[in-house]
């Protein structure tokens, strides 16, 4: 396979162990090393060193960022330190993976974009939703036209509706603009919301968020078609397969998922394969930036409101040739 590929691990928590377990993967196929990995809390440097097998750990993240033994900056840290680590990572030449949301802003999206245009480095941005093998199953029914021309969809999303958002476009295409109504919940913040995305030619998608999600047994998500109906089954998080209705049928048909297994943070491994085939990631820094832009604008709406028009828009995805575990 050539070079492995040498990741840099800026901070932990929960996501910290399923990258891992990609991570842990790859190395079992010779594709990428794990060279280095910060965090702040300097007591967690002998854990992680154990548990994963890691070379060496800093408290400073520049350590990571600047290391010439490092190629891949992989950025975990809480949301308001992402895109300054990223854009650093980015101005070194680096390759980052950053969870979402990738930055506190939308300048620091904007930013973040540019750089990842002008520079060497490829920039993925979670949630990855869309690499999961029922997204790409149900993305080439919906663009072959299984369901005929999309006329409506609606998503079910947790706290952040981040998954929701994403999954949508990448099915539909860029939103034009967005409405929504935002409340508290249990947890005394708004935390339940209701967007509503017009897609423009009479396209519109509802995405219902909130932390009381976390049980329900609807699918994740739904596509309305003029000859038919597609969902998904199952967490976006972990899909278990979906279900089509072609109106010539008069029938649902089910199809089981495969990779039952597969998590989002298995974009770390499709960012590894498209460094060793020197392609770009299926999700663009620009489509990542599309969908902060709507979670954005529609907390705007929420406060006041009126709906707000979305400015940025994103290539269609291609999803013929990305590659599953």
């Amino acid at each position: 396979m050539g070079k492995r590929v040498r990741i840099g691990v800026v901070g932990s928590g929960y996501h910290l162990p399923h990258y891992m377990a990609v991570a842990r993967r790859l190395v079992e196929r010779e594709m990428a090393e794990v060279a280095a990995a910060c965090d702040r809390d300097g007591s967690k440097g002998t854990l992680l060193q154990s548990q994963y097998a890691i070379r060496r750990f800093t408290t400073e993240p520049r350590d990571v960022i600047e290391a010439a033994d490092v190629d891949l900056v992989l950025i975990l840290e809480p949301n308001e330190k992402r895109a300054p680590l990223a854009a650093a990572a980015l101005r070194t030449g680096k390759h980052v993976l950053a969870e979402s949301p990738m930055a506190a802003s939308l300048a620091e999206s904007a930013e973040l974009v540019l750089l990842a245009r002008e520079g060497p480095g490829r920039l993925l941005c979670a949630p990855h939703a869309v690499l999961s093998p029922t997204y790409r199953a149900i993305w080439k029914r919906v663009r072959g036209g299984s369901i005929g021309k999309v006329l409506a969809a609606r998503a079910l999303s947790g706290a952040l509706f981040d998954f929701g958002v994403e999954s949508l476009t990448g099915l539909i295409g860029p939103a034009r603009r967005v409405a929504a109504l935002a409340g508290s919940g249990t947890s005394g913040r708004a935390d339940n919301g209701q967007v509503l995305i017009d897609f423009g030619d009479g396209v519109l998608a509802a995405v219902t968020a909130g932390s009381a999600l976390g049980r329900r047994r609807s699918p994740a998500f739904e596509i309305y078609g003029g000859t038919g109906t597609i969902q998904m089954l199952g967490d976006q998080r972990a899909p278990r397969g979906y279900e089509l209705w072609e109106n010539a049928a008069g029938s649902w048909k089910h199809y089981e998922g495969t990779a039952l297994d597969w998590t989002p943070e298995d974009g770390l491994r499709h960012l590894v394969e498209c460094i060793h085939a020197g392609t770009r990631p299926a999700i663009s820094p620009e489509h990542a930036d599309h969908t902060l832009e709507i979670l954005h604008r529609a907390r705007e709406s929420a406060a006041d409101g009126a709906a707000r028009a979305i400015t940025s828009t994103f290539e269609p995805l291609a999803l013929d040739g990305v590659a599953g575990e």
